[in-house]
């Protein structure tokens, strides 16, 4: 029976598998960066215990949901159904074992940016900063490539900044953007969001110049970082790592 099971399991990945290609964006479509943040979202779900059914009712996000388009719904099941997959095969080689931890996967998230982290203090003779203020309080704009960050100028060592918020860009995006006022509203919004992850920030520019260059950053650094963890995505369902994993994983 176990070869059974195992061979119906591949069958069954194969299938999703392909499914879920089928729903991936190509290059160029807006859609693109909405499915990053499906996968993201559905893979925290599938690293954590069956769910109590009493304690996600009491959740508002989950209660409060937004809509979906049906094209959405679609991607969104193609996703959980690759996933729910994956999970009945690491279960079913939890009952080989007898193990008794089944329904919480420590499978690690397949992809990931760039790693990069800044020091609380950071020396900025050498960088591109956008001058601005958040709660009437001047802050620098550290452009970097992978990273959100603003940081305080020191006033006794103008080469130095105390980072006050780095996250990374991948998460951030430009809401609302008021030239007249030179203002942005920045937020963080992380798919798989534990309180404190997500945060607004409100900053004001010199003029309409910098408030654009800010926008351009932000907007550019988001893009770019996006379509690196997509690459990522589809080797990781299309590579033969995967692949040879999953075959090793159903043979009995």
């Amino acid at each position: 029976w176990a070869a059974a099971v195992s061979s119906s399991i591949w069958d069954a990945h194969l299938r999703v598998s392909q499914t879920l290609l089928t729903h991936m964006p190509g290059d160029g479509s807006e859609q693109r960066s909405s499915f990053l943040d499906q996968f993201l979202a559905a893979w925290d779900w599938h690293t954590q215990p069956y769910i109590s059914v009493p304690a996600q009712c009491s959740q508002p996000k989950v209660l409060l949901e937004a809509d979906h388009t049906a094209e959405t719904v679609e991607s969104l099941d193609a996703i959980r159904s690759y996933l729910v997959v994956r999970r009945a095969v690491r279960d079913m080689r939890l009952v080989a074992s007898k193990a008794n931890v089944l329904g919480k996967s420590a499978e690690p998230l397949p992809i990931a940016g760039t790693g990069a982290s800044l020091q609380q203090s950071v020396d900025v003779s050498g960088l591109d900063l956008i001058m601005c203020s958040m709660d009437d309080v001047v802050h620098c704009l550290i452009q970097h490539p992978a990273l959100f960050v603003l940081g305080i100028p020191d006033v006794m060592n103008p080469c130095q900044s105390e980072v006050e918020v780095c996250k990374p860009v991948e998460y951030v995006s430009v809401s609302s953007v008021d030239l007249e006022s030179s203002e942005l509203l920045v937020e963080v919004k992380v798919p798989s969001a534990k309180p404190g992850d997500d945060a607004k920030f409100r900053l004001k520019f010199a003029d309409a110049l910098r408030c654009e260059l800010a926008q351009s950053h932000l907007s550019s650094a988001r893009a770019a970082v996006r379509e690196q963890l997509l690459t990522q995505l589809y080797c990781f369902l299309v590579g033969p790592d995967a692949v040879s994993a999953m075959a090793q994983a159903c043979t009995p």
